[in-house]
């Protein structure tokens, strides 16, 4: 049995597990008991587990707030008969009054 395991060792091991690589499995290809795997599992896969995705949500809430901003000019480019390139002052009187224009 090793007695001490790099802290990066640990981090791959876990990695392995939450990928979806059974713990028997680790256990033999790593000659570490399976009690021990499942400690670090416990002890530190929710770190882990939070890092990758915490990031991803945040890019993903950012994109979609992004894309609703987008959708909304989209709407109003369509709703009046103007450029994007037109003065805003231009399209919100095309906006009040869409006759006149």
């Amino acid at each position: 049995m090793k007695a001490n395991i790099a802290e990066k060792s640990k981090i791959e091991i876990i990695k392995r597990h939450i990928n979806g690589e059974p713990v028997d499995l680790i256990s033999k290809n790593a000659s570490i008991p399976k009690s021990t795997i499942y400690y670090w599992i416990n002890r530190y896969g929710k770190n882990i587990r939070k890092k990758t995705p915490a990031s991803t949500v945040l890019e993903l809430d950012h994109a979609r707030k992004r894309i609703k901003k987008l959708e909304g000019m989209i709407e109003v480019l369509r709703a009046v008969d103007c450029t994007a390139s037109a003065p805003l002052r231009h399209k919100l009187e095309v906006l009040q009054n869409p006759l006149t224009y």
